[in-house]
């Protein structure tokens, strides 16, 4: 779940898109994730609103929380890689100048 709200996020702030409207596609990825996330796992998308339930609670889901940790930060890190391979990077003026530098001194 949260690989596809990082995914969203990546793709609607990428330069060139319309940052005016860019909270409505985030908004509405997140309330799907929420309500397709409950009833699975209670809707961790954030490492952080499952760490302080398992704290108060003990037990259990204290046991349990480095799932809810590592799985949140791994989708973040497949959702970067896949937005990367859908939408690659084109270099900016000065990496565009440094790789002509290099090839004139080759």
């Amino acid at each position: 779940m949260t690989s596809i709200l990082v995914f969203v996020i990546l793709t609607v702030s990428r330069p060139g898109e319309s940052k005016a409207v860019a909270g409505v596609p985030i908004g509405l990825t997140l309330t799907a994730v929420h309500i397709f996330g409950i009833s699975i796992d209670g809707t961790s998308v954030n490492p952080a609103r499952s760490l302080g339930p398992a704290l108060i609670t003990g037990g259990l889901p204290l046991r349990q929380v480095w799932l809810f940790i590592v799985a949140p930060l791994v989708g973040g890190v497949l959702a970067a890689g896949v937005h990367l391979l859908l939408h690659p990077t084109k270099p900016g003026p000065a990496e565009g100048m440094a790789n002509t530098q290099e090839r004139a001194a080759a």
